[in-house]
């Protein structure tokens, strides 16, 4: 069952074994719908979606071949995939990740679109649903951009005044479009301050995409704050953009 702290639930199969431990205190996640009628795979993968359950509203998810070339990043980041229908194959059989199916995802995504309830969802074995004092302490990890950003720098394209990509959970066609250009391109971490960035003379400076509620990350856009009072060109996408926005 598809529990929200309102009292909905949508009941579903779960291709888990009942015994795993992930099951314990149920499987937690941002429900998040997606309406692209191909591109499984690349959504599967893409990091940003951190923490979420991603719910396809194609009514029939993995009927044409997988290719290792299209995956966004080296894993899932997602909590679960909800599905009316699934054909598997090579790239989703090698998941170690819930897949949820049966549901009626038609009227899941009514149910977000048109409730204010919101979205953190859990899915479990039990019918009954966790109380109001569960779903209010349950934490998230839609937040935690340390999961799918980077450790260090990481020099793409060496040379002198490099494009500079600061990685909030950066996917793997954004750099392949960067690579592109033929300039030196260097990727750092989500946390790396503006004058560290500075230093290295950047060209460009492109914020990527990332999960999570932009609203929340305060030292990131105070670091952004301090960029565009620079003469630099700066360029963003998806969070990124929402980023500079705010």
């Amino acid at each position: 069952y598809l529990h929200f702290e309102d009292g909905t639930t949508f009941k579903g199969r779960l291709h888990l074994d009942s015994s795993d431990a992930r099951l314990k205190n149920g499987i937690w996640g941002e429900a998040a719908f997606t309406t692209g009628m191909s591109g499984y795979q690349e959504t599967i993968t893409d990091p940003s979606f951190l923490g979420q359950h991603i719910i396809f509203t194609n009514a029939h998810i993995g009927n044409y071949p997988s290719q290792n070339t299209v995956n966004q990043s080296n894993k899932v980041h997602a909590t679960a995939i909800i599905a009316r229908h699934l054909s598997y194959n090579e790239f989703l059989n090698q998941l170690d990740i819930p897949f949820f199916t049966g549901v009626d995802t038609r009227r899941l995504v009514k149910f977000l679109t048109k409730n204010k309830c919101a979205h953190k969802s859990v899915i479990t074995l039990p019918e009954k649903g966790p109380s109001a004092d569960e779903f209010k302490n349950s934490k998230l990890i839609t937040d935690d951009l340390h999961l799918v950003s980077q450790a260090s720098d990481e020099i793409i394209i060496p040379g002198e005044n490099p494009i500079v990509l600061i990685n909030y959970g950066v996917k793997t066609a954004i750099l392949d479009e960067l690579k592109k250009l033929h300039y030196p391109l260097v990727t750092v971490p989500y946390h790396r301050s503006a004058e560290y960035i500075l230093k290295m003379n950047p060209r460009l400076i492109f914020l990527s995409n990332g999960p999570g509620d932009p609203r929340n990350y305060h030292p990131q856009i105070a670091e952004i704050k301090k960029l565009v009072q620079q003469n630099i060109p700066i360029r963003a996408i998806c969070l990124g953009h929402q980023l500079i926005a705010l």
